[in-house]
């Protein structure tokens, strides 16, 4: 079954977050919703692993087409070294989280946590196997938007701030980041980022592209000196 199941696997890692997160929306029954989310982080996990010794075995980055529309008009998933080691570290942090959340939240938290946590992980494996610059974006969006409803699950008045804070700054890096992808799309019409490290050459406006994609993130991941 996993053998037949194998193509699959990139996407799934992040459609079964999107599945967890309508089910957990719908869903009620509290000791059953525990079972769910645990064992959709414990897949997400063994995905993770399958598809890294894939990769350690073939020694070849592993590329899913999804729709059947490849690159520069389509959206490519790939899975690579870097890839491995960002989901493996993830995969192994979601598990615990989901672990922890399931008897630390009370239940009211819950029905309203385990949707936005799914949105989070889904945007999250999706940065790390993405072969698009704008996809990248799309999928930061989900990671700031459900981070911005996390933040306010408390309802108290300082974590509405927080959060007002969060979004305000998330969306001007959010700006620079388009700004930036949009000026590559402009110089090379193409964001497939195989394609742009074959066609980028080191003129004004990819300085600029790349200041305004770093500015851009270095706002959604609060380092210094934007923190």
């Amino acid at each position: 079954i996993m053998a037949s199941l194998e193509p699959f696997f990139l996407p799934a890692i992040v459609g079964l977050p999107l599945i967890a997160a309508i089910i957990t929306t719908l869903w009620r029954h509290q000791r059953s919703l525990t079972f769910i989310n645990i064992l959709f982080a414990f897949l997400l996990g063994v995905i993770a692993v399958k598809l890294t010794m894939n990769l350690h075995s073939t020694h070849e980055l592993e590329r899913y087409t999804l729709g059947g529309w490849g690159a520069p008009l389509g959206i490519d998933l790939v899975y690579d070294g870097f890839s491995a080691i960002m989901l493996l570290a993830s995969s192994f942090v979601i598990v615990f989280v989901t672990l922890h959340s399931a008897y630390y939240f009370n239940i009211s938290q819950q029905y309203r946590f385990w949707p936005l946590w799914w949105l989070l992980v889904a945007g999250l494996n999706g940065a790390f196997i993405s072969g698009d610059a704008f996809n990248i974006y799309v999928t930061l969006e989900m990671i700031g938007l459900s981070s911005v409803a996390l933040v306010t699950l408390s309802g108290s008045k300082s974590a509405l701030t927080a959060a007002l804070r969060y979004a305000l700054v998330g969306l001007l890096g959010s700006l620079c980041y388009l700004m930036g992808i949009a000026l590559l799309y402009r110089a090379y019409g193409t964001l497939d980022l195989a394609n742009l490290s074959e066609l980028i050459e080191p003129n004004g406006i990819s300085v600029a592209a790349m200041a305004l994609l770093s500015i851009g993130l270095i706002l959604k991941t609060a380092l210094l000196p934007l923190h």
